[in-house]
């Protein structure tokens, strides 16, 4: 079912959008409207979201974010259930989705410990190893996130941007159970945040703050599920002509509106787009423009239809 939303729910979900932890109050001072009246919409527009996310810089932490790409011969109901109880088994990964096109599902890892990362993705393998066709290992090197900016007339500006850091940081164990609770609700309130962690509200306020101002916190996000507003989700992967001056190709790509994450990556693929659009015509419209304005950079595209997430980990990849 499409939720239909007016300019006051835009305006509402653009805020949260920004910092998915900005009170009520606030959010109603800023549309103009009472906090009971945000309240109620809120209440309804909840049903657009699909998940939220506290984000945390992996770079700074010492991890690395791995994905693999898998084609099956075939993915069922059945295999999604064995994919999922594999899944759980394992601390790194972050999540597992699932695609339509020339892969079927794709795995995310966070990984410090290269060794860690063979070991686990080689059981998973050897788990599905009669029915895998094909897989592809990417590195992710570099990382844009941006906000839903398909949702509005005028986007935000706001580009959370992930590159490799020289220094690294360790966490206290105060902090690990923080980020443990916020990683995957990130507007939990402080006096919830406290009690699932035992500590003192005071002194999760305080590390919160530290983490926020430290940059291991990058911001409080919010993913709406883009099928409810009339949308679909796709991911662009493109080889490109390393020889070539990509600087501009890197500006455009970070600027089209529809852009949901941006990944640069080791492996086959040398970029990861997703992208969010009301339906492919759309989407190929934007593919000719993109290879018009850059003819001699991009030598080969994948068009992949993301599905859904299946599950995202609720376990905690840090030390």
């Amino acid at each position: 079912m499409i939720i239909k939303l007016d300019k006051k729910d835009r305006d509402i979900l653009k805020i949260l959008d920004e910092n998915f932890r900005t009170p009520l109050s606030k959010v109603a001072k800023k549309v103009r409207l009472s906090k009971n009246s945000v309240a109620l919409r809120f209440d309804r527009i909840k049903d657009l979201i699909s998940h939220t996310t506290t984000g945390i810089n992996n770079k700074l932490l010492g991890y690395t974010l791995f994905k693999i790409y898998y084609s099956l011969d075939f993915l069922d109901e059945k295999t999604e259930k064995e994919l999922i109880k594999e899944f759980k088994k394992h601390k790194n990964m972050l999540y597992i989705a699932r695609l339509y096109g020339h892969y079927n599902f794709e795995l995310a890892f966070f990984i410090k410990d290269i060794d860690d990362f063979i070991i686990q993705s080689e059981k998973f393998n050897k788990k599905f190893a009669k029915k895998i066709n094909e897989k592809e290992i990417q590195i992710l090197i570099e990382q844009f996130y941006f906000r839903s900016n398909f949702i509005y007339d005028s986007p935000s500006t706001k580009t959370d941007h992930l590159t490799i850091e020289n220094k690294k940081i360790s966490l206290t164990d105060i902090e690990k159970k923080i980020i443990s609770v916020l990683r995957n609700n990130s507007r939990m309130n402080i006096l919830d945040i406290a009690a699932k962690t035992r500590l003192n509200p005071k002194t999760v306020s305080t590390n919160m703050h530290s983490l926020e101002k430290r940059k291991i916190i990058s911001g409080y996000f919010v993913n709406y599920d883009a099928s409810k507003l009339g949308f679909s989700r796709f991911k662009l992967l493109l080889q490109i002509d390393s020889t070539k001056d990509i600087k501009e190709f890197e500006k455009y790509i970070t600027n089209i509106k529809n852009a949901k994450h941006i990944s640069k990556m080791l492996g086959l693929w040398d970029y990861e787009i997703d992208v969010v659009y009301k339906n492919i015509i759309d989407l190929q419209n934007q593919i000719e423009i993109l290879k018009k304005k850059f003819p001699n950079v991009i030598k080969r595209l994948e068009i992949i239809n993301f599905g859904q997430r299946m599950i995202t980990s609720s376990r905690m990849f840090l030390d």
